[in-house]
Protein backbone atom coordinates (compact mmCIF):
# COMPACT_ATOMS: atom_id res chain seq x y z
CA UNK A 1 0.00 0.00 0.00
CA UNK A 2 3.09 1.90 1.02
CA UNK A 3 4.60 1.58 -2.48
CA UNK A 4 1.19 2.47 -4.26
CA UNK A 5 0.90 5.90 -2.48
CA UNK A 6 4.82 6.63 -3.29
CA UNK A 7 4.24 5.90 -6.89
CA UNK A 8 1.17 7.87 -7.10
CA UNK A 9 2.99 11.06 -5.64
CA UNK A 10 5.87 10.73 -7.58
CA UNK A 11 4.03 10.27 -11.14
CA UNK A 12 1.93 13.14 -9.91
CA UNK A 13 5.54 15.10 -9.12
CA UNK A 14 6.31 14.56 -13.14
CA UNK A 15 3.18 15.02 -14.64
CA UNK A 16 3.73 18.92 -13.85
CA UNK A 17 3.96 20.88 -17.49
CA UNK A 18 7.35 21.30 -19.30
CA UNK A 19 6.34 24.97 -18.99
CA UNK A 20 6.75 25.04 -15.08
CA UNK A 21 9.75 22.50 -15.07
CA UNK A 22 11.59 23.90 -18.23
CA UNK A 23 14.52 26.23 -17.23
CA UNK A 24 14.21 30.21 -18.98
CA UNK A 25 15.95 30.38 -22.54
CA UNK A 26 16.62 26.38 -23.10
CA UNK A 27 14.63 23.80 -24.87
CA UNK A 28 14.79 19.90 -25.30
CA UNK A 29 17.45 18.05 -26.40
CA UNK A 30 16.42 16.45 -29.59
CA UNK A 31 19.71 16.03 -31.85
CA UNK A 32 19.57 13.37 -33.86
CA UNK A 33 22.95 11.52 -34.58
CA UNK A 34 26.26 11.31 -33.27
CA UNK A 35 25.95 14.03 -30.65
CA UNK A 36 29.64 13.52 -29.82
CA UNK A 37 30.89 13.77 -33.12
CA UNK A 38 28.69 17.06 -33.88
CA UNK A 39 29.88 19.13 -30.56
CA UNK A 40 33.58 18.15 -31.68
CA UNK A 41 32.40 19.67 -35.03
CA UNK A 42 30.94 22.43 -33.40
CA UNK A 43 34.08 22.70 -31.16
CA UNK A 44 36.09 23.05 -34.10
CA UNK A 45 33.92 25.87 -36.70
CA UNK A 46 34.17 27.51 -33.34
CA UNK A 47 37.86 27.55 -32.82
CA UNK A 48 38.34 28.22 -36.70
CA UNK A 49 36.58 31.55 -36.30
CA UNK A 50 38.31 32.50 -33.15
CA UNK A 51 41.80 31.80 -35.01
CA UNK A 52 40.50 34.26 -37.80
CA UNK A 53 39.62 36.74 -35.51
CA UNK A 54 42.67 36.57 -34.03
CA UNK A 55 44.69 37.00 -37.04
CA UNK A 56 42.85 39.93 -38.19
CA UNK A 57 43.36 41.85 -34.63
CA UNK A 58 47.48 40.40 -34.72
CA UNK A 59 47.24 42.51 -38.17
CA UNK A 60 45.62 45.52 -37.40
CA UNK A 61 48.03 46.02 -33.98
CA UNK A 62 51.30 45.49 -35.93
CA UNK A 63 49.58 48.08 -39.16
CA UNK A 64 49.69 50.59 -35.90
CA UNK A 65 52.77 49.75 -35.04
CA UNK A 66 54.32 50.17 -38.47
CA UNK A 67 51.94 53.26 -38.88
CA UNK A 68 54.58 55.11 -36.00
CA UNK A 69 58.08 54.73 -36.99
CA UNK A 70 59.43 56.72 -34.27
CA UNK A 71 58.20 53.77 -31.58
CA UNK A 72 58.89 50.95 -33.97
CA UNK A 73 62.20 50.47 -32.65
CA UNK A 74 61.15 50.10 -29.20
CA UNK A 75 58.09 48.29 -29.42
CA UNK A 76 60.26 45.26 -31.74
CA UNK A 77 62.27 45.00 -28.47
CA UNK A 78 59.33 44.62 -26.68
CA UNK A 79 58.07 42.26 -29.16
CA UNK A 80 61.42 40.10 -29.49
CA UNK A 81 61.22 40.06 -25.00
CA UNK A 82 57.68 38.07 -25.55
CA UNK A 83 59.09 35.99 -28.04
CA UNK A 84 61.58 34.82 -26.00
CA UNK A 85 58.93 34.00 -23.09
CA UNK A 86 56.67 32.18 -25.46
CA UNK A 87 59.51 29.72 -26.71
CA UNK A 88 60.38 29.16 -23.41
CA UNK A 89 63.89 30.94 -23.93
CA UNK A 90 64.76 31.02 -20.00
CA UNK A 91 67.79 29.26 -19.32
CA UNK A 92 71.06 30.93 -19.11
CA UNK A 93 73.30 30.41 -22.35
CA UNK A 94 76.74 28.75 -21.95
CA UNK A 95 79.73 30.83 -22.46
CA UNK A 96 81.28 30.54 -26.50
CA UNK A 97 83.70 27.56 -26.43
CA UNK A 98 83.75 25.34 -29.54
CA UNK A 99 85.31 21.97 -29.38
CA UNK A 100 86.89 20.48 -32.53
CA UNK A 101 87.03 16.86 -32.31
CA UNK A 102 89.97 15.08 -33.32
CA UNK A 103 91.68 11.66 -34.23
CA UNK A 104 95.14 10.17 -35.96
CA UNK A 105 95.69 10.97 -38.96
CA UNK A 106 98.09 8.79 -41.51
CA UNK A 107 100.95 10.11 -39.93
CA UNK A 108 100.06 9.17 -37.02
CA UNK A 109 99.76 12.59 -35.39
CA UNK A 110 96.19 14.23 -34.10
CA UNK A 111 94.43 15.91 -36.91
CA UNK A 112 90.88 18.23 -36.84
CA UNK A 113 89.86 17.75 -40.49
CA UNK A 114 87.94 15.48 -41.22
CA UNK A 115 87.32 16.37 -44.98
CA UNK A 116 88.66 18.45 -47.66
CA UNK A 117 87.12 20.32 -50.88
CA UNK A 118 88.38 22.68 -52.84
CA UNK A 119 89.38 25.59 -51.01
CA UNK A 120 88.29 24.75 -47.77
CA UNK A 121 88.23 22.32 -44.86
CA UNK A 122 86.06 20.40 -42.80
CA UNK A 123 85.76 19.94 -39.44
CA UNK A 124 83.59 17.79 -36.82
CA UNK A 125 82.66 20.53 -33.48
CA UNK A 126 81.05 20.71 -30.23
CA UNK A 127 79.86 23.58 -28.01
CA UNK A 128 78.09 24.23 -24.81
CA UNK A 129 74.63 25.91 -25.61
CA UNK A 130 72.89 25.51 -21.95
CA UNK A 131 73.29 23.12 -18.88
CA UNK A 132 72.53 19.98 -20.00
CA UNK A 133 72.45 20.63 -23.77
CA UNK A 134 75.34 20.71 -26.33
CA UNK A 135 75.80 21.80 -30.56
CA UNK A 136 76.98 19.64 -32.43
CA UNK A 137 77.77 20.05 -36.60
CA UNK A 138 80.25 20.75 -39.10
CA UNK A 139 82.79 23.79 -39.14
CA UNK A 140 83.45 24.92 -42.67
CA UNK A 141 86.93 27.21 -43.43
CA UNK A 142 88.22 28.49 -45.61
CA UNK A 143 91.65 28.37 -47.23
CA UNK A 144 91.46 32.35 -47.81
CA UNK A 145 91.05 35.02 -45.25
CA UNK A 146 87.50 34.96 -44.56
CA UNK A 147 84.92 37.63 -45.92
CA UNK A 148 82.00 36.80 -43.72
CA UNK A 149 80.15 33.85 -41.54
CA UNK A 150 77.13 31.61 -42.18
CA UNK A 151 75.24 29.43 -39.72
CA UNK A 152 73.22 27.10 -42.40
CA UNK A 153 70.60 25.19 -40.95
CA UNK A 154 69.44 22.05 -43.36
CA UNK A 155 66.08 20.82 -43.03
CA UNK A 156 66.11 18.29 -40.06
CA UNK A 157 66.06 15.21 -42.29
CA UNK A 158 69.58 16.03 -43.64
CA UNK A 159 72.40 15.63 -41.89
CA UNK A 160 75.11 17.98 -41.84
CA UNK A 161 76.91 15.45 -43.67
CA UNK A 162 74.41 15.28 -46.57
CA UNK A 163 73.84 18.97 -46.25
CA UNK A 164 77.59 19.61 -46.80
CA UNK A 165 78.15 16.87 -49.68
CA UNK A 166 80.30 14.86 -47.83
CA UNK A 167 76.85 11.98 -47.71
CA UNK A 168 74.83 11.10 -50.21
CA UNK A 169 71.28 12.45 -49.85
CA UNK A 170 71.23 15.97 -51.23
CA UNK A 171 71.13 17.40 -54.79
CA UNK A 172 74.57 18.47 -55.36
CA UNK A 173 73.10 21.93 -56.74
CA UNK A 174 71.75 22.47 -53.22
CA UNK A 175 74.93 21.84 -51.02
CA UNK A 176 75.01 25.43 -49.53
CA UNK A 177 78.04 25.25 -47.14
CA UNK A 178 80.21 23.74 -49.34
CA UNK A 179 79.58 26.56 -52.30
CA UNK A 180 79.80 29.17 -49.48
CA UNK A 181 83.06 27.67 -48.09
CA UNK A 182 84.20 27.49 -51.86
CA UNK A 183 83.64 31.08 -51.56
CA UNK A 184 85.72 32.25 -48.98
CA UNK A 185 82.84 32.47 -45.94
CA UNK A 186 83.44 30.50 -42.62
CA UNK A 187 80.49 28.08 -42.91
CA UNK A 188 78.82 26.12 -39.57
CA UNK A 189 76.05 23.37 -40.20
CA UNK A 190 74.62 22.21 -36.84
CA UNK A 191 72.98 19.58 -36.70
CA UNK A 192 69.16 19.67 -35.71
CA UNK A 193 66.63 16.97 -34.27
CA UNK A 194 65.16 14.42 -36.86
CA UNK A 195 61.64 13.62 -37.97
CA UNK A 196 62.74 9.57 -37.49
CA UNK A 197 61.34 7.81 -34.50
CA UNK A 198 64.29 5.02 -33.47
CA UNK A 199 65.17 6.62 -30.28
CA UNK A 200 61.42 7.87 -29.25
CA UNK A 201 60.35 6.12 -26.06
CA UNK A 202 62.25 4.33 -22.66
CA UNK A 203 63.47 1.31 -24.15
CA UNK A 204 62.20 -1.94 -21.44
CA UNK A 205 59.53 0.53 -20.77
CA UNK A 206 57.64 1.74 -24.04
CA UNK A 207 58.62 2.78 -27.15
CA UNK A 208 56.58 5.13 -29.37
CA UNK A 209 56.55 6.32 -33.47
CA UNK A 210 56.53 10.11 -31.95
CA UNK A 211 59.21 11.59 -33.84
CA UNK A 212 62.04 12.55 -32.28
CA UNK A 213 61.30 16.12 -32.15
CA UNK A 214 57.82 15.34 -31.33
CA UNK A 215 59.44 13.46 -28.32
CA UNK A 216 61.41 16.23 -27.26
CA UNK A 217 58.36 18.76 -27.84
CA UNK A 218 56.14 16.91 -25.32
CA UNK A 219 58.45 16.61 -22.39
CA UNK A 220 59.73 20.16 -23.13
CA UNK A 221 55.76 21.40 -23.51
CA UNK A 222 55.71 20.46 -19.33
CA UNK A 223 58.75 22.43 -18.61
CA UNK A 224 57.38 25.35 -20.50
CA UNK A 225 59.86 25.24 -23.42
CA UNK A 226 59.92 24.04 -26.79
CA UNK A 227 62.04 22.32 -29.56
CA UNK A 228 62.51 25.99 -31.35
CA UNK A 229 64.24 27.72 -28.02
CA UNK A 230 66.31 24.66 -27.86
CA UNK A 231 67.89 24.73 -31.53
CA UNK A 232 67.34 28.79 -31.39
CA UNK A 233 69.46 28.68 -28.63
CA UNK A 234 72.20 26.75 -30.88
CA UNK A 235 72.45 29.21 -32.82
CA UNK A 236 72.67 32.01 -30.78
CA UNK A 237 75.24 30.48 -28.41
CA UNK A 238 77.26 29.53 -31.74
CA UNK A 239 77.04 33.18 -32.91
CA UNK A 240 78.73 33.97 -29.50
CA UNK A 241 81.71 31.87 -30.38
CA UNK A 242 82.29 32.79 -34.20
CA UNK A 243 81.94 36.42 -33.06
CA UNK A 244 84.54 35.95 -30.52
CA UNK A 245 86.81 34.59 -33.21
CA UNK A 246 86.00 36.36 -36.05
CA UNK A 247 86.04 39.86 -35.09
CA UNK A 248 84.25 42.08 -37.37
CA UNK A 249 83.01 39.74 -39.90
CA UNK A 250 79.14 39.98 -40.72
CA UNK A 251 77.08 37.35 -40.11
CA UNK A 252 74.34 35.58 -41.91
CA UNK A 253 71.92 33.09 -40.86
CA UNK A 254 70.17 30.70 -43.65
CA UNK A 255 67.95 27.58 -43.21
CA UNK A 256 65.36 25.18 -45.29
CA UNK A 257 62.59 23.65 -44.22
CA UNK A 258 62.62 23.16 -40.66
CA UNK A 259 65.81 24.44 -40.65
CA UNK A 260 64.27 27.87 -42.35
CA UNK A 261 61.56 27.88 -38.95
CA UNK A 262 65.27 28.00 -36.75
CA UNK A 263 66.45 30.49 -38.92
CA UNK A 264 63.34 32.94 -39.03
CA UNK A 265 63.04 32.91 -35.44
CA UNK A 266 66.57 32.99 -34.25
CA UNK A 267 67.21 36.40 -36.76
CA UNK A 268 63.92 37.56 -35.33
CA UNK A 269 65.64 37.09 -31.70
CA UNK A 270 69.66 38.49 -32.44
CA UNK A 271 70.20 41.71 -34.10
CA UNK A 272 73.52 40.11 -34.57
CA UNK A 273 72.36 38.47 -37.75
CA UNK A 274 73.02 40.90 -40.76
CA UNK A 275 71.08 38.50 -43.74
CA UNK A 276 69.13 35.59 -43.33
CA UNK A 277 67.78 33.33 -45.94
CA UNK A 278 64.69 31.62 -45.26
CA UNK A 279 63.71 28.64 -47.40
CA UNK A 280 60.61 26.15 -47.31
CA UNK A 281 58.97 27.66 -44.95
CA UNK A 282 57.01 30.85 -44.66
CA UNK A 283 53.35 30.72 -45.24
CA UNK A 284 50.61 31.62 -42.96
CA UNK A 285 50.22 29.87 -39.92
CA UNK A 286 46.22 30.15 -39.55
CA UNK A 287 46.09 26.23 -40.14
CA UNK A 288 49.16 25.60 -37.29
CA UNK A 289 46.96 23.20 -36.09
CA UNK A 290 46.97 20.81 -38.72
CA UNK A 291 51.01 20.88 -38.82
CA UNK A 292 53.46 18.60 -36.79
CA UNK A 293 52.88 19.33 -32.93
CA UNK A 294 56.65 19.93 -32.50
CA UNK A 295 55.51 23.46 -34.42
CA UNK A 296 53.17 24.30 -31.70
CA UNK A 297 53.40 27.46 -30.19
CA UNK A 298 51.08 28.38 -27.12
CA UNK A 299 50.07 31.54 -27.68
CA UNK A 300 51.99 32.44 -30.32
CA UNK A 301 48.97 33.40 -33.14
CA UNK A 302 48.33 36.33 -30.18
CA UNK A 303 51.32 38.00 -31.46
CA UNK A 304 52.80 36.93 -34.15
CA UNK A 305 52.42 35.57 -37.88
CA UNK A 306 55.54 34.66 -40.40
CA UNK A 307 54.81 38.44 -41.56
CA UNK A 308 55.59 39.91 -38.12
CA UNK A 309 58.43 37.91 -37.41
CA UNK A 310 59.90 38.81 -41.32
CA UNK A 311 58.88 42.41 -40.16
CA UNK A 312 61.13 42.05 -37.07
CA UNK A 313 64.26 41.55 -38.75
CA UNK A 314 64.68 44.95 -40.25
CA UNK A 315 66.18 46.56 -41.19
CA UNK A 316 68.54 43.90 -41.88
CA UNK A 317 68.29 41.44 -44.90
CA UNK A 318 65.90 38.91 -45.26
CA UNK A 319 65.89 36.48 -48.45
CA UNK A 320 62.56 34.13 -48.58
CA UNK A 321 62.80 31.25 -51.25
CA UNK A 322 59.97 29.67 -52.26
CA UNK A 323 61.20 26.31 -52.79
CA UNK A 324 62.00 23.53 -50.52
CA UNK A 325 59.10 22.99 -48.43
CA UNK A 326 59.34 19.65 -47.23
CA UNK A 327 56.57 17.37 -47.98
CA UNK A 328 55.46 14.82 -44.99
CA UNK A 329 52.09 12.75 -44.98
CA UNK A 330 52.36 12.58 -41.32
CA UNK A 331 53.99 10.77 -38.43
CA UNK A 332 56.09 7.42 -38.67
CA UNK A 333 53.21 4.68 -38.98
CA UNK A 334 52.49 3.29 -35.92
CA UNK A 335 54.91 -0.10 -36.48
CA UNK A 336 56.51 -2.61 -33.90
CA UNK A 337 54.04 -1.99 -30.71
CA UNK A 338 55.10 1.58 -31.18
CA UNK A 339 52.18 4.26 -31.60
CA UNK A 340 51.06 7.51 -29.94
CA UNK A 341 52.64 9.82 -32.46
CA UNK A 342 50.25 12.94 -32.79
CA UNK A 343 48.84 13.96 -36.81
CA UNK A 344 50.29 16.91 -39.05
CA UNK A 345 51.18 16.94 -42.30
CA UNK A 346 54.12 19.68 -44.19
CA UNK A 347 53.21 20.94 -47.89
CA UNK A 348 53.68 23.59 -49.87
CA UNK A 349 50.96 26.35 -49.20
CA UNK A 350 48.84 27.30 -52.39
CA UNK A 351 50.98 30.51 -54.27
CA UNK A 352 48.53 32.72 -53.50
CA UNK A 353 48.79 32.48 -49.91
CA UNK A 354 52.81 32.34 -49.86
CA UNK A 355 52.54 35.85 -51.90
CA UNK A 356 50.47 37.27 -49.35
CA UNK A 357 52.50 36.65 -46.30
CA UNK A 358 55.50 37.57 -47.77
CA UNK A 359 54.02 41.12 -48.92
CA UNK A 360 52.27 41.51 -45.58
CA UNK A 361 55.65 41.19 -44.00
CA UNK A 362 57.03 43.58 -46.41
CA UNK A 363 54.42 46.31 -45.96
CA UNK A 364 55.65 45.57 -42.51
CA UNK A 365 59.41 45.62 -42.60
CA UNK A 366 59.30 49.22 -45.17
CA UNK A 367 58.51 50.76 -42.23
CA UNK A 368 61.45 50.47 -40.48
CA UNK A 369 63.87 50.33 -44.03
CA UNK A 370 63.36 46.50 -44.25
CA UNK A 371 65.08 44.86 -46.53
CA UNK A 372 62.64 41.72 -47.91
CA UNK A 373 63.96 39.97 -51.01
CA UNK A 374 61.04 37.16 -52.21
CA UNK A 375 62.86 35.11 -55.18
CA UNK A 376 60.41 32.41 -56.67
CA UNK A 377 62.14 30.90 -59.30
CA UNK A 378 64.21 27.91 -58.85
CA UNK A 379 63.19 24.30 -57.84
CA UNK A 380 64.75 24.05 -54.88
CA UNK A 381 66.19 25.26 -51.94
CA UNK A 382 69.17 27.56 -52.01
CA UNK A 383 68.94 29.11 -55.78
CA UNK A 384 71.95 30.84 -57.06
CA UNK A 385 69.79 34.17 -57.02
CA UNK A 386 68.39 33.69 -53.26
CA UNK A 387 72.24 32.50 -52.34
CA UNK A 388 73.59 35.90 -53.79
CA UNK A 389 71.32 38.22 -52.49
CA UNK A 390 71.61 36.40 -49.35
CA UNK A 391 75.93 36.46 -49.10
CA UNK A 392 76.17 39.96 -50.97
CA UNK A 393 74.97 41.51 -48.00
CA UNK A 394 77.41 40.24 -44.94
CA UNK A 395 80.48 40.02 -47.31
CA UNK A 396 82.97 43.38 -47.97
CA UNK A 397 81.55 44.47 -51.26
CA UNK A 398 78.70 46.37 -52.21
CA UNK A 399 75.55 45.49 -50.56
CA UNK A 400 72.94 46.10 -52.92
CA UNK A 401 74.60 44.25 -55.21
CA UNK A 402 74.09 40.65 -55.73
CA UNK A 403 77.20 38.69 -54.61
CA UNK A 404 78.76 36.27 -57.81
CA UNK A 405 78.68 33.08 -56.25
CA UNK A 406 81.65 30.76 -57.78
CA UNK A 407 80.20 27.19 -58.29
CA UNK A 408 83.28 24.63 -58.66
CA UNK A 409 82.27 20.93 -59.01
CA UNK A 410 84.16 18.41 -57.06
CA UNK A 411 84.14 15.04 -55.25
CA UNK A 412 84.80 15.62 -51.53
Amino acid sequence: MHILFIMFLLSTIFSISDAQTRLQNTAPLDMQGDIGMQMVAGIGDYLQKLTSEIAAKRSADWKKLAANPANWKQAVVAKREKLEELLGMVDPLAKPEMHFDSWLSANGRPDTVCAMGVGYTVHSVRWNVTDGLTGCGLLLLPAKRPVGIVIALPDCDWSPEEYCGLSPGVNPNQHLPRILAQNGFVVLVPRLIDRKDNFSGIPGVRMTNQPHREFVYRAAFLMGRTIIAYECSKVLTAIDWLKQNYPGLKIGVSGCGEGGLVALYSSALDTRINSTLVSGYIQPRESLWQEPIYRNVFGLLNEFGDAELLSMIGPRRVVVEAGGYPEIAGPPAPHDGRSGAAPGALSRPNPESLVAEVERGRRLASSNGGDVIFVTDGDGPNSLRAVSAFASAIDDQDPMAPRRMKIFAENL
